[in-house]
């Protein structure tokens, strides 16, 4: 009987239990504050409704279609929010100077967004998803612990993307470095069809790079603590410099660029090892009538890999002529695979060169030898052009003429003809 008569003070303790979580879960919900303008500073309570600058932790700000579409805000203030959220068609939104943008968690769903971090400005952020373009202009910085680049816009940092506490991935698009610009992650993943830039001095610094779209280097550098990771669909193609490099099956290494007819040739330098895993890799190497792409291994080059080789349009280097394609510490070309050329003409070991109009056009005798400087190169030399077809034809045309008299002059003396060869016939290199 007692304790019965405590039960409407229970009961009451509950209610105002219940009550009081029930406030402190509308409290902490995040509070949405929506720009209402086409353009104006963040900081003007008048640009946001309800009328209230999102400056909190607790606080989201939204540009959404319609009213913000095309909208030009500004930012010159530090200011700390929970969510940051751009839906709206074209937003365009400036980090100026003094501006200080720090959010949880930004969504840029809009493909058409502009985010632009200004000399001294600064966009902070645990988790960035950005479908939009950003640029990062000299001496503004992104700093982010997860950046994700998730559509087909790009990224443009000539100032500093910094994610070296988490990760960067490039799911499309492309994300440059250009200048002054830094590129740091804990570790950088880059998908296929989508690709990093590094020129004109651009970075990037990691631990961990794996890549399975494209690298283009234009006088840039890629460095990482653990090997450099090229599988599958990567490629690294352009001029500059790279940390140790694992090239995987079916990946490809194009010192320079082409672009339809023109050819630019290259040089990619490896700081450390470079090693190609299997003959499915491909290791690229394009001549021209004024250079050719060439690779420098500061450590060991091992190429188990397939070597083509080609000239651009319709140049024909000089007979014996030869190219050094690489340099190494010491290159191991035991595993290496390329197209052989002219097998039915005794040049089966020797590397066949093509053009994209007329084919195979001739083949080098590809070398290995030691240097002055006590490393080793290799080398594509004394090239043979292919014979023309008229000369081709004559040659083969006056071999059965030329064993004929042998035959007459066996039978005469007695002796049983030869059976003809089932073979191919040896024809003049």
């Amino acid at each position: 009987m007692g304790w019965r008569g405590k039960r409407p003070c229970a009961r009451r303790s509950w209610i105002a239990v219940a009550i009081g979580l029930g406030l402190f879960c509308c409290a902490s919900e995040a509070q949405t504050i929506s720009w209402n303008t086409t353009s104006g500073s963040w900081t003007d309570s008048a640009n946001w409704s309800p009328q209230d600058v999102p400056d909190q932790a607790s606080e989201a700000a939204l540009f959404a279609s319609p009213i913000a579409d095309s909208a030009d805000i500004t930012l010159n203030a530090p200011i700390t929010i929970g969510t940051l959220e751009m839906s709206a068609d074209h937003p365009n939104l400036t980090i100026q100077s003094l501006g200080n943008l720090t959010v949880n968690t930004a969504d840029i769903s809009s493909t058409a967004a502009q985010i632009l971090v200004q000399s001294g400005g600064a966009l902070n952020a645990t988790s960035l998803v950005t479908n939009s373009t950003i640029t990062i202009n000299a001496g503004g910085q992104l700093s982010a612990t997860h950046y994700v680049q998730a559509r087909g816009n790009n990224g443009f940092i000539s100032g500093t993307l910094d994610a070296s506490s988490g990760s960067i991935e490039v799911n499309q698009g492309i994300i440059t470095s250009d200048g002054a610009g830094v590129i740091r992650s804990n570790a950088i993943t880059v998908v296929d069809q989508s690709g990093v830039t590094l020129q004109n001095g651009g970075q990037l610094q990691t631990n961990s790079f794996d890549l399975n779209g494209e690298l283009r280097l234009s006088n840039g550098t890629a460095t990482s603590t653990n090997a450099i990771q090229v599988n599958g669909s990567g490629v690294v193609s352009g001029s500059g410099t790279l940390s140790s490099t694992q090239v995987n099956d079916e990946a490809v290494v194009n010192p320079g660029s082409r672009s339809g007819p023109t050819v630019t040739t290259g040089d990619l330098h490896f700081t450390g090892n470079l090693a190609f895993r299997s003959t499915t890799t491909n290791l690229q190497i394009d001549i021209t009538s004024t250079g050719h792409d060439t690779v420098h291994v500061d450590g060991a080059a091992t190429l188990s890999t397939h070597l083509a080789v080609a000239v651009a349009g319709s140049f024909v280097p000089a007979t014996d002529s030869e190219y050094v394609i690489l340099t190494g510490d010491s290159i191991d070309i035991s595993g290496i695979d390329y197209e052989h050329a002219f097998e039915d003409m005794n040049l089966a070991d020797r590397v066949s060169v093509s053009n994209d109009d007329d084919g195979v056009i001739g083949s080098f005798e590809l070398l290995k030898r030691l240097t002055g400087m006590g490393n080793e190169e290799l080398v594509l030399a004394h090239f043979q052009a292919v014979p023309e077809p008229q000369l081709a034809l004559i040659v083969i045309g006056l071999v059965p003429l030329l064993r004929r008299p042998r035959r007459r002059s066996m039978k005469r003396r007695g002796f049983a003809p030869c059976r003809a060869s089932t073979g191919a016939s040896p024809a003049a290199s």
